[in-house]
C-alpha cells in the first residue's frame, strides 16, 4: 500500500474543542492542543489512509503492540483517532443518504416512466413492511 499524502496539520493536531467528550472515568482533555510524536503521527496517517495496524507499525518503526497500546492507553492518540472516526462516519452517512435519494429517483423513474412491475412491487412491499413495523 502506498503512503497517501495527508495534511498532518488538519489530522494530527486538534484542539480539545474538536475532540470527543471523555467517557465516564476518563480525564477530560482540558483546553490544550493534543501533541503526538512523529511515530504516532506516521501510524495515524497510515491508519487513516486505510492501512492495517501491522502496516502502520511498520511505517512508524514500532511494534503492533505499541500501536495497540496507543489505541487503548494513550488518550491523545485515541482522541485524534476517535475524532477522525466520527468525522468519517458523518461524511459516509451523508453520502449514503445522497445515494439513497439517487436510488429512489431510479426506482420512481422505473415505476413512472417504464411501468416496471418489479420496481412497483418493491415499492409496495417496502411501504407495507414499514406500515407493519412497530413505532410507525
Amino acid at each position: 500500500m502506498a503512503t497517501e499524502s495527508i495534511n498532518r496539520e488538519s489530522h494530527m493536531t486538534h484542539s480539545s474543542s474538536q475532540l470527543p467528550q471523555p467517557q465516564p472515568g476518563e480525564a477530560p482533555v482540558a483546553n490544550r492542543m493534543v501533541v503526538l510524536s512523529t511515530p504516532q503521527e506516521q501510524a495515524l496517517e497510515w491508519l487513516i489512509g486505510g492501512g492495517s495496524i501491522a502496516e502502520a507499525a511498520q511505517v512508524a518503526g514500532v511494534t503492533r503492540q505499541t500501536i495497540s497500546r496507543w489505541l487503548h492507553g494513550d488518550p491523545d492518540f485515541r482522541a485524534v483517532y476517535d475524532a477522525w472516526k466520527l468525522e468519517t462516519s458523518a461524511l459516509l452517512e451523508g453520502r449514503l443518504i445522497a445515494a439513497g435519494e439517487a436510488a429512489m429517483d431510479n426506482i420512481l423513474s422505473a415505476v413512472r416512466a417504464n411501468g416496471d412491475v418489479r420496481a412497483s412491487q418493491f415499492v409496495i412491499r417496502t411501504l407495507l413492511s414499514q406500515k407493519k413495523s412497530p413505532g410507525t
